[in-house]
């Protein structure tokens, strides 16, 4: 769930409160901090796992990274159904919508003219063919029979998006160098600049990273605080950083020049496939006589993905992402279920985190353009939020991928929320240290982002943004967890507790100095069972 959730609220954590509550005083203080909750739905956290594999449209991805290669399958869904199934009928609907002047297909001004007529639904195409109208008609009528087929049709109105398939993955390399070797947390870490980390640079780590990085004194850092002085690739996803060609992310299906992919290939030869013990040479270089043709590189496509990730654009609101998992690979692969609009895919690899962009948040099927017109005139008339359907738009879903700008930060941050916690800040030099001593950048796990979108692909590179992101649980906390937990980060320390310090450690069950999310919802559930006392007594 990609959303904003920063906390500025002031909270006074010097509350007195008397060292020696009697037990019902201490029943009367659980009951008051847990109290404004009773009734709420507990959350549970359910594994994102598909029963069985998936057997009908799926895109399989090709994402190259500097340590390896990822193939995955995604499938996408719109209300349950299929992607593709939906994209094509909304192209039937929307030819049989255009008036057609002569015969049963129409012309290139039948088009035109119509989409003149709802210049709201069609947005910058409306706006692209006054007086060039004949430019459009020799660039998309590919037959020169002045009329309007389903194909030429389709190539027209995506022609914004670079693809007219009902799916793309457009990839980047500009942050694969960069995101390790560049990275502002490994410069902080590395005080004597020899591109290592030793162990006594490990001593003090969150103290030290706090005073380089915490501008706004919440004790956590986000990725914002860490990136505010970097300098990145000011367009990052111009042609020479992203192409079709396989050096970047991409989906497979549809591809036609295998010949320029058999040559990418040979770049990738000694490769390892992410979640395999094959290289990419083994797997696709069918006689083994180190070279690459046409045909071996075309049998990637028959590959059989050992990850697929399911995702279903319902209305109101998408479903929660499945993932199917091989057998084969289920010992090494984990998946978090922390998030329902994203999730992440971990293995000794490393990670990739598949997402949705916020504005995937509804399907408007396409009906009756003279309805969908009024309905804009309305909420302009009334100043209502702008959700007005786009419905050719709404048929296609776009794919961005590229390595995390900063590896370090997404290794250290164990919950991937994009925001290093004080709890995940004390745990730094350990989670260093699991990787072993001394420590380099070229050891860091890749990690790479996956997001998906829709709309109008104009501002595609714009919606690819890396912010905070919800953990779920965390948004039905009770109240006074909320107001307590001034930095946000979803567990309260001992300054943060608005109680005395012997009811902060009965209700931190496992000792670990944070009374966390689980732990929280465990002594809700308890008080609202009618045992306020149970939370202290299971130390």
């Amino acid at each position: 769930m990609l959303s904003d959730t920063s906390n500025d609220a002031e909270v006074d954590l010097e509350t007195e409160l008397d060292d020696t509550l009697s037990v019902a005083a201490e029943k009367e203080l659980v009951g008051a901090l847990v109290g404004d909750n009773v009734g709420a739905e507990n959350t549970t956290l359910i594994l994102p796992f598909d029963d069985r594999p998936p057997t009908d449209s799926t895109e399989l991805l090709w994402i190259p990274a500097s340590d390896g290669v990822l193939i995955i399958g995604i499938r996408i869904l719109i209300d349950g159904k299929p992607l593709e199934e939906v994209f094509e009928s909304q192209i039937d609907t929307l030819l049989g919508l255009i008036p057609k002047s002569d015969g049963e297909v129409p012309k290139w001004d039948d088009l035109f003219d119509f989409v003149g007529e709802h210049e709201t639904i069609f947005a910058t195409s409306a706006e692209m063919i006054d007086g060039q109208s004949k430019t459009l008609i020799r660039q998309y009528d590919r037959n020169t029979n002045r009329r309007v087929d389903r194909e030429e049709l389709t190539r027209f109105l995506f022609r914004m998006s670079s693809s007219s398939k009902p799916f793309r993955l457009f990839g980047t390399d500009a942050m694969q160098w960069i995101s390790r070797h560049a990275s502002p947390l490994f410069e902080s870490i590395d005080a004597n600049d020899d591109r290592l980390i030793d162990e006594a640079e490990l001593e003090n780590l969150a103290d030290r990273l706090l005073l380089d990085f915490d501008r706004n004194l919440d004790r956590c850092l986000s990725f914002e605080e860490l990136t505010r002085t970097t300098e990145n690739d000011a367009d990052p996803w111009r042609n020479n950083r992203a192409s079709r060609r396989g050096e970047v992310a991409m989906n497979l299906g549809g591809y036609s020049n295998w010949s320029d992919m058999a040559y990418t290939l040979g770049g990738f030869s000694n490769y390892r496939i992410w979640y395999s013990n094959e290289s990419v040479e083994e797997k696709f270089d069918g006689d083994q006589d180190g070279r690459f043709t046409s045909d071996e590189a075309a049998a990637i496509e028959q590959v059989s993905p050992a990850i697929v990730v399911t995702i279903d654009i319902a209305s109101p609101i998408p479903m929660p992402i499945t993932v199917w998992v091989d057998p084969e690979v289920q010992g090494i692969v984990q998946v978090d279920p922390t998030f329902n609009r994203s999730v992440w895919i971990n293995s000794h690899e490393g990670s990739v985190c598949v997402s949705l962009a916020n504005d995937v948040t509804a399907f408007t099927p396409m009906g009756s353009f003279e309805k969908i017109a009024e309905k804009v005139l309305i909420e302009a008339q009334t100043e209502t939020p702008d959700d007005s359907p786009k419905p050719y738009w709404t048929s296609q879903v776009r794919g961005r991928a590229a390595n995390f700008p900063d590896q370090m930060f997404v290794f250290l941050d164990q919950n991937h929320d994009c925001l290093l916690s004080q709890r995940e800040l004390d745990q730094a030099s350990e989670q260093i240290r699991s990787v072993g001593m001394p420590f380099r950048a070229d050891r860091i796990p890749e990690s790479i982002s996956l997001q998906l979108t829709m709309g109008d692909p104009s501002s595609d590179a714009q919606r690819f943004m890396f912010r905070r992101l919800e953990i779920e649980g965390q948004n039905n906390l009770p109240r006074w967890a909320k107001v307590a937990d001034a930095n946000g980060d979803g567990d309260l320390t001992e300054l943060e507790f608005i109680g005395p310090i012997e009811l902060f450690r009965r209700f931190d069950h496992n000792g670990d100095g944070y009374i966390s999310i689980t732990e929280i919802q465990s002594i809700t559930r308890q008080y609202e069972s009618g045992e306020p006392e149970s939370a202290a007594d299971e130390i």
